[in-house]
């Protein structure tokens, strides 16, 4: 059960990873136009 629960939050931070590294450049080129 310990490693289904690792393995989920691993899940969740690879996500949050990965929005910001999308989200960051859209938001800076919104503050640039």
């Amino acid at each position: 059960m310990f490693f289904f629960s690792s393995y989920i939050s691993v899940d969740l931070f690879l996500c949050r990873f990965f929005v910001a590294i999308f989200v960051t450049p859209a938001s800076s080129e919104a503050d640039f136009r």
